[in-house]
């Protein structure tokens, strides 16, 4: 378990370690947030619903 959180730890870290750099690129040049908004809500929208409408593998519903 201990190791599941630290690749997800380290997953987020690395994601904030690139993302802000790039995020600040994109302002500086555009003068606004809007399309990083956008970008972000692209990448994250689907994720977050296949997320969602995922089902658990048989084994690990828990059985009455």
């Amino acid at each position: 378990m201990s190791f599941a959180g630290g690749i997800l730890s380290c997953a987020q870290s690395l994601a904030l370690i690139i993302a802000n750099p790039l995020i600040g690129r994109a302002v500086d040049r555009l003068g606004n947030y809007d399309a990083v908004g956008i970008s972000l809500a692209m990448w994250v929208v689907p994720g977050s619903l296949i997320w969602l409408c995922w089902r658990p593998p048989v084994r690990f519903i828990a059985r009455r």
